[in-house]
């Protein structure tokens, strides 16, 4: 599996990238994200490591725009990691090793093989995509026993009714969970939650940079 999307990451862009400067100092590695997601990557290996103990796992991070979440995947021992995104971009800074950069529509991934992830980080991306379509395929790409950390940046009222409808939630897949680890569950549950707090403001509840949202497949 590992091979064969290293393959498809040298084909979608015959093995170059355009190099950009344009984005500056922007940038979102590992740490960060883990501290907006309020999650320890480390940890996730450990969990997935009951049940892949020994073969390489393989990561990706949806929507990398410029890898460096990839990059800082790539010095964590036994992790293989690809960056998925449709405009994706290299530049001079990264260090040596090769990095498969998937080019791709996140929406619609045939370049993607299913089952390919046991593990999966996007942030501050699907906001921008349509969830009905993004979502399914993040699940798809999953391995058994795979996790999702996600956010949902951008969010609007429109969501709500998809994600709590949604089969992904319906069937216990997808939940919700605090960024300051003080809630994981369904959707329903979290609003709950949430009114025995004191504050009764409706969109802190719902911030994205309060929550994140797991997938994850049994």
């Amino acid at each position: 599996m590992i091979q064969k999307l290293e393959q498809i990451a040298m084909a979608s862009h015959n093995g170059q990238l355009p190099l950009d400067n344009s984005h500056g100092d922007y940038r979102h590695g590992l740490n960060e994200v883990e501290n907006k997601l309020g999650i320890n990557f480390r940890q996730r290996v450990i969990e997935l490591r009951r049940f892949y103990p020994e073969r390489q796992l393989v990561a990706g991070d949806i929507g990398c725009g410029i890898p460096w979440v990839v990059e800082d995947m790539s010095h964590v021992e036994g992790i293989s990691p690809h960056g998925l995104d449709l405009k994706p971009t290299l530049i001079p800074e990264f260090g040596p090793g090769v990095k498969s950069i998937i080019q791709c529509n996140i929406e619609h991934m045939p370049e993607v093989p299913d089952e390919a992830f046991q593990y999966c980080v996007s942030y501050n991306v699907l906001g921008g995509t349509s969830l009905e379509q993004s979502l399914p395929e993040i699940f798809r790409t999953l391995s058994r026993h795979g996790i999702a950390d996600l956010d949902i940046a951008y969010w609007d009222t429109r969501w709500l009714h998809f994600l709590t409808s949604t089969p992904l939630h319906q069937y216990g897949f997808l939940s919700i969970a605090s960024v300051n680890g003080q809630f994981t569950g369904r959707i329903q549950d979290y609003f709950s939650f949430m009114e025995k707090l004191t504050t009764k403001d409706i969109g802190l509840w719902w911030d994205s940079r309060n929550v994140r949202f797991e997938l994850r497949k049994p």
